[in-house]
């Protein structure tokens, strides 16, 4: 897995699979993804940098 994944590249990341991750980052990290922002959560790059800037 690197910063450059994208939700198209694992067969396995569809649009359920990414619910499951938001869902399984907000009870890891603590945090609760904006509703309005769960379509930019398409790398996992986008996924660290909304974390960071959730938990500031």
């Amino acid at each position: 897995v690197t910063m450059n994944l994208f939700i198209g590249d694992v067969e396995e990341w569809d649009s359920m699979g990414n619910m499951a991750i938001i869902a399984a980052l907000e009870e890891q990290f603590e945090v609760e993804f904006p509703v309005e922002e769960l379509f930019e959560l398409t790398s996992v790059a986008a996924f660290v940098d909304m974390i960071k800037s959730l938990k500031k």
